[in-house]
C-alpha cells in the first residue's frame, strides 16, 4: 500500500535497477554446482533411505501447514495483540467469506445514508445565484454575437459618452495593425471601471481586452483569429468535454455508485473508458473495499447524466444512479462516515453469554475503529515490508519482495515473477509485467 499510494511500482523498479546486482555469473553457478556435488551433506541426502508412505504423508502435511502459516499475515505479526475489553480473548470467524457478506453504505456530510434508489432520473436544481451571476444576468447579453456587439456600444455610451464609445467601435472594426489600442484620456471611478469591464467581458469577450493603466482604461483589439461579428452567443459559452454547450447550472454531475467485488478506481476507469474520458474527470468522497457490496457518491465534471446512464449499462459489477448536479467536485473526506452490515460465518468461541460484556462496553463507551490487517495487506508478502525496505533504501530487498512469486498471481504476473525468480533480471521481469498489475 505504501508503494501504491506514492510511486507507481513499475516506475520504482526502473529507478532502482542500477542498484540491483546483475545476474549471477554462469561460471559462478557452475562452481556452486560442483561444490554441492562434492559436499558430504549432499552425498548423505542422496543416499538417504526411503521412508514409508505414512511418514512421507505426515511430513508433507507438516510442510503444507508451515507454508500455510506464512501465506497470510496475522495480527500478532504486526504488533496487534490486545483487545479493548479487559479479559476478552476474542473469537474465531470468517469475514468476507462471500463478498455479499460485507455491505457498506457511505454517509454524506448531512448524515444521510447513501443508497441507490433511482437509475434514470436526475435532479437539476437551480442553485442560488451569486452577486456576480446576478450582475451578469442583469446585463441581458443577447445570444447572437452580432446583436451583442451592437448592444455593447449602447451601454458603453451610457458610461463613456457617444464619442468614446464610437472610437472604441471604430478600433474594433478596423483592420489597421499599427493602431490596435485606444487609451481613455480621463480616469474613471471604481464603479464605472467595474461596469466597463462587465460590458467588455460579457458582450465583447473575443473582440477586445480591457486593462487599467495608471487609473485610465486602455482598450486593446484582440487578434483577427479571435474576432468574429457573427455566430451564436455574445457571452462565453459553458461547454462539456465534447465541445457541446453545457445546459446544467452545476458543472459537476453527482451520482451514486453501487459496486460488487470491484475497486472504486477500477469502476471509474471502466466509466472513463466507456465515455472516452479520463479518471481525472471524476471525484469521490472516499474509496471503498473491493471485496464487498459498497454504495458511495461520486462526481463527474461536465458529463451529462444521460451519458453516465449509457455507461452504466456496460459496467461489470457496478451500477450508477441518483443523478444530480452541483457546483463543486467531490473530494476525499466529503462524507461523515460509513455504515457497515457484516456477516460473520463459521463462528467459534463466542456465544450470547460471552459476548454480553463486550456489547455492553460498546453501548456504554463506544469503540475504537478497528485498526487491522487492511493497513498492512493480507498477502504472503506484506506491503509494509516493502515500504520498510524502500525507506531504508535497500533497493535489492525491495525488488526481491515486489517480484518474488506469491500464491494467487494471475498467469501474466506469475510468468513475470518467475523470470525474476530464475534469472534475477528485474528489467526482463518488468517487460513481461502487465501495465496495471498491483505488485505490492
Amino acid at each position: 500500500r505504501t508503494l501504491r499510494n506514492t510511486t507507481p511500482v513499475p516506475r520504482l523498479i526502473q529507478r532502482i535497477l542500477p542498484a540491483i546486482m546483475s545476474s549471477p555469473n554462469p561460471q559462478d553457478q557452475a562452481s556452486a554446482k560442483r561444490s554441492r556435488a562434492q559436499s558430504p551433506e549432499t552425498d548423505i541426502q542422496q543416499k538417504a533411505p526411503s521412508v514409508d508412505g505414512a511418514t512421507a504423508k505426515r511430513a508433507k502435511n507438516e510442510d503444507e501447514e508451515e507454508q500455510e502459516q506464512h501465506l497470510f499475515m496475522r495480527e500478532s505479526d504486526v504488533g496487534i495483540t490486545q483487545f479493548v475489553t479487559a479479559g476478552w480473548g476474542g473469537f474465531d470467524a470468517i469475514i468476507k467469506h462471500r463478498f455479499s457478506d460485507f455491505f457498506v453504505n457511505e454517509i454524506d456530510p448531512s448524515g444521510n445514508v447513501v443508497r441507490l434508489t433511482s437509475y434514470y432520473d436526475a435532479v437539476d436544481p437551480t442553485p442560488p445565484m451569486s452577486e456576480e451571476q446576478k450582475e451578469i444576468a442583469s446585463l441581458n447579453v443577447p445570444e447572437n454575437k452580432a446583436l451583442a456587439f451592437d448592444a455593447a456600444f449602447v451601454k458603453l455610451a451610457e458610461i463613456l459618452g457617444e464619442e468614446d464609445s464610437a472610437r472604441i467601435r471604430q478600433l474594433l472594426e478596423s483592420e489597421d495593425d499599427e493602431q490596435r489600442s485606444f487609451l481613455l484620456d480621463r480616469e474613471l471611478d471604481k464603479g464605472q471601471r467595474k461596469s466597463v469591464y462587465g460590458i467588455t467581458n460579457n458582450f465583447l469577450p473575443t473582440q477586445v481586452k480591457c486593462e487599467t493603466v495608471d487609473g485610465k482604461l486602455e482598450f486593446i483589439r484582440r487578434s483577427a483569429n479571435n474576432r468574429s461579428n457573427s455566430g451564436q452567443g455574445g457571452a462565453p459559452q459553458r461547454r462539456d468535454g465534447r465541445g457541446q454547450q453545457w445546459p446544467h447550472d452545476g458543472d459537476h454531475c453527482y451520482f451514486v455508485m453501487q459496486k460488487e467485488n470491484h475497486d472504486t478506481m477500477d469502476v471509474l476507469f471502466q466509466i472513463a473508458r466507456c465515455l472516452r474520458s479520463t479518471t481525472r474527470s471524476f471525484g469521490m468522497a472516499g474509496t471503498k473495499d473491493k471485496r464487498g457490496i459498497t454504495v458511495q457518491r461520486c462526481s463527474a465534471y461536465r458529463i451529462d447524466h444521460k451519458r453516465l446512464i449509457g455507461a452504466s449499462r456496460n459496467l461489470k459489477g457496478a451500477r450508477l444512479g441518483n443523478f444530480s448536479y452541483g457546483p463543486r467536485e467531490l473530494k476525499l473526506g466529503d462524507l461523515s462516515g460509513n455504515r457497515f452490515e457484516i456477516i460473520l460465518r463459521h463462528v467459534k468461541g463466542a456465544d450470547e453469554q460471552s459476548l454480553g460484556p463486550v456489547l455492553e462496553g460498546i453501548r456504554r463507551t463506544g469503540f475504537i475503529n478497528y485498526y487491522g490487517m487492511q493497513r498492512f495487506g493480507t498477502q504472503s508478502i506484506s506491503s509494509h515490508s516493502v515500504g520498510i525496505a524502500v525507506l531504508k533504501a535497500d533497493w535489492k530487498a525491495a525488488t526481491e519482495l515486489i517480484l518474488k512469486p506469491r500464491p494467487g498471481d494471475r498467469k501474466e504476473v506469475r510468468k513475470a515473477r518467475q523470470v525474476w525468480s530464475e534469472q534475477k533480471d528485474a528489467r526482463a521481469a518488468l517487460a513481461l509485467m502487465p501495465q496495471k498489475a498491483a505488485l505490492a
